[in-house]
C-alpha cells in the first residue's frame, strides 16, 4: 500500500510545507511508501504556454486545490483506486470527503447526506456486495455543515467501527447513527474538547495497511479522546503527528493525503496528472467554472 502527501512548493504557508514534510518523514519512519504529490514538468509547461492571465491564474488556484488535497482526487476501496474524474469510470462517489471507508477488507462503505441529489453515488449493481450508509452532514460551531464526513467520523474497518466526534451533531441527529449500528456496524461517540474538535478536526485520521487485516493510525497529536478510545479500548497502531498549526491552511492527516495500490505507483501517479490536466483543458474549452475545493 502507498501513500500520497500533497505538496505545492512556494503556495499556501510556509507551516504548511514544513508539516507536509514532517509528515512525509514520519509516514516512510513506520514502514510505509510514500510519495510527494505535486505538479509534473507537464503541468508547468502547459501552465507556461496560457496566453491569458486569468486562465494561468485559474491553473493555478486548480494546481492548488488538486496537489494540495489528494484525498479529493480518488477513492482506495476494496483492492480499486476509483479516481473520481476519470471520464471512464463507472463508480461515482463525489469527492474523497464525501466518502468514509477502510484500507482493510470492509464491505462498508460510508457517503455524505450532501451526496443525494447533488452527486451521482455508489449503487448496488455497481458494487454488488457493498453495505452502503449515509451518513449526517456535521454542523461547525456556527451551524455550518459540514460536507465531508471523513472531517466528523473515522471508520476503522479492522474493529468494524465507526467513531464520531459528538461535537459536530446534536442529540437529535444521533438517531440516524443508530440506524448504522442496527445494520451491524459498532458507532462510538467520541468526546474532544470543543476548540480541538472545531479546529483540528481529530477524526481526520490517515489509516493503512500492510496486510488489509491490521491498521496503523496516523492520529493528529491535538487529539486526547479518540487517541485514547482507539489505543486503550481497541488496542489500536497509533501514530501521532504533530500537525495542526493551521488546520484550515494545512490540513488534517486524511485531508493532505490518500492510498492506493498500484504495481507501477509512478504509473499511476502519471494518470492522476494526466486525468486533472485533461479536466482543465475541458473547463477551459466549455467556459465551465473551476471547481475550487473547500473543506
Amino acid at each position: 500500500m502507498e501513500i500520497l502527501v500533497g505538496k505545492i512548493p512556494g503556495s499556501k504557508a510556509s507551516i504548511a510545507l514544513q508539516e507536509r514534510d514532517n509528515l512525509i518523514k514520519i509516514i516512510r519512519n513506520n514502514g510505509f511508501s510514500c510519495y510527494e504529490f505535486m505538479p509534473n514538468s507537464e503541468m508547468l509547461r502547459y501552465q507556461n504556454s496560457l496566453c491569458s492571465k486569468t486562465d494561468a491564474n485559474n491553473f493555478s488556484v486548480y494546481l492548488s486545490n488538486i496537489y494540495f488535497w489528494p484525498r479529493d482526487l480518488f477513492l482506495y476501496f476494496k483492492d480499486k483506486n476509483i479516481i473520481i474524474k476519470d471520464p471512464s469510470n463507472e463508480f461515482h462517489v463525489g469527492e474523497g470527503g464525501y466518502s468514509v471507508s477502510s484500507p482493510v477488507d470492509s464491505n462498508n462503505i460510508f457517503l455524505s447526506e450532501y451526496l443525494i441529489g447533488n452527486h451521482a453515488m455508489i449503487s448496488r449493481e455497481q458494487l454488488p456486495g457493498v453495505n452502503i450508509f449515509n451518513i449526517e452532514m456535521g454542523r461547525k460551531e456556527n451551524g455550518k455543515k459540514l460536507k465531508h464526513i471523513d472531517l466528523t467520523c473515522f471508520y476503522s474497518g479492522e474493529h468494524e467501527t465507526l467513531f464520531v466526534d459528538q461535537n459536530f451533531y446534536q442529540s437529535s441527529s444521533k438517531e440516524s447513527f443508530k440506524k448504522i449500528k442496527d445494520r451491524g456496524v459498532d458507532v462510538v461517540f467520541f468526546n474532544e474538547e470543543k476548540h480541538i474538535s472545531y479546529n483540528y478536526y481529530p477524526a481526520n485520521c490517515l489509516s493503512v495497511s500492510k496486510n488489509h487485516i491490521n491498521e496503523t493510525v496516523f492520529i493528529n497529536e491535538a487529539s486526547v479522546d479518540l487517541k485514547n478510545i482507539l489505543a486503550q479500548d481497541y488496542g489500536m497502531d497509533l501514530v501521532s503527528v504533530k500537525m495542526y498549526k493551521n488546520p484550515q491552511l494545512t490540513g488534517s492527516m486524511r485531508c493532505a493525503s490518500n492510498i492506493f495500490e498500484s504495481p507501477n505507483p509512478k504509473k499511476f501517479i502519471n494518470l492522476l496528472n494526466e486525468i486533472n490536466l485533461n479536466m482543465f483543458k475541458s473547463m477551459l474549452e466549455s467556459n465551465m467554472e473551476l471547481s475550487i475545493v473547500n473543506q
